[in-house]
């Protein structure tokens, strides 16, 4: 579980350098953000809730860790691309992740744009 939470928050630190960097920045992605993070919190305990239900040793929650975890790694890495910190990622983990990387790269460059267009306003 330290891994887990360790993972989400080196996504959050590398998200939101990337983000200052790229110019895609904005507080309502940022907000969202926390929403799904505390949805990435909370999958354990319900993993935990499943285990005690169905008397598994740890089954579900380990399985909920393990699949979260993988995505939160992805997104991280590609976080990590991102902001710019390339040199400190092994070039299998770049490879393992490079279509996460073509999609924050294709967002960041959408929402660069929507800020340009609508200003930092309101975007609806």
């Amino acid at each position: 579980m330290t891994w887990y939470v360790f993972l989400i928050a080196m996504d959050w630190i590398a998200g939101y350098r990337a983000s200052k960097i790229d110019g895609s920045y904005a507080s309502e992605y940022g907000i969202n953000g926390a929403f799904r993070t505390a949805f990435l919190l909370f999958m354990p305990a319900v993993g935990h809730l499943i285990d005690t239900v169905i008397g598994t040793p740890g089954i579900g929650f380990g399985f909920l860790i393990a699949a979260f975890g993988l995505h939160i790694w992805k997104s991280m890495t590609a976080n990590v691309v991102r902001a710019g910190w390339e040199k400190w990622v092994p070039e299998w983990a770049m490879n393992a992740v490079s279509d996460e990387i073509e999609h924050k790269l294709a967002r960041a460059i959408k929402r660069r744009q929507e800020k340009e267009k609508y200003g930092d306003g309101d975007m609806s």
